[in-house]
């Protein structure tokens, strides 16, 4: 993976819209002086920031101008991850095999966007639990939330779509993208079970 030309892709794909967003938010705010929206704009900013940290982040990388030597993905880390997620939602029954992600040349940072962004769409949906199997070169992403819809599955990968209007659209983005980068991909399925497949990017060792 060349990480200099994966900064320039991000910075490329994120940096144009947050000024503009950031002022049709401030706007939007102006015109709203009983608070009716306030949650609203404070998911916003939330998620703005957090743009601007993985910009900033981008940023270092180039100024580096070498390559980076990630944290790799391994069995400990990727718990850790889990426990995290178990204890920032308690009442989220969280099913998964940690082993099943490995070997993959995915670093720990970025499985842990994708690992995340599914999870907290799910508990945002109402899910109570998340199950994640493998199945041959497959992980299946499941819960018992209440599934994807038509235009939920032509406009859920599409960057700053939402089905919930408290949400900037990115957490699905994010991670079809980065699978996208390492080999991999990510589908949606409208079924009784209401999957999400990532063809995973494993590695031979």
């Amino acid at each position: 993976m060349d990480w200099l030309l994966f900064s320039r892709k991000l910075l490329h794909d994120f940096a144009s819209p947050i000024l503009g967003m950031r002022l049709q938010l401030w706007s939007f705010s102006q015109e709203d002086p009983d608070n009716v929206h306030k949650e609203f704009v404070e998911n916003m900013e939330t998620e703005l920031n957090r743009l601007e940290q993985l910009l900033e982040r981008s940023r270092s990388i180039m100024r580096l101008q070498k390559p980076l030597e990630p944290k790799p993905l391994t069995k400990g880390n990727c718990q850790e991850i889990l426990d995290e997620l178990t204890q920032e939602f308690p009442d989220l029954s969280l099913q998964v095999n940690v082993e099943h992600f490995l070997p993959t040349n995915l670093p720990v940072d970025f499985f842990k966007i994708i690992f995340t962004n599914l999870t907290e769409n799910a508990v945002d949906a109402g899910a109570t639990f998340v199950v994640w199997t493998k199945v041959g070169e497959t992980i299946i992403f499941q819960d018992n939330g209440p599934g994807f819809n038509e235009k939920a599955l032509k406009e859920g990968l599409v960057p700053f779509w939402s089905s919930r209007a408290n949400h900037l659209g990115l957490g699905l983005t994010e991670a079809s993208r980065i699978l996208d980068l390492f080999g991999g991909q990510l589908e949606l399925v409208s079924d009784a079970k209401n999957r999400v497949k990532l063809i995973w990017p494993y590695s031979e060792s």
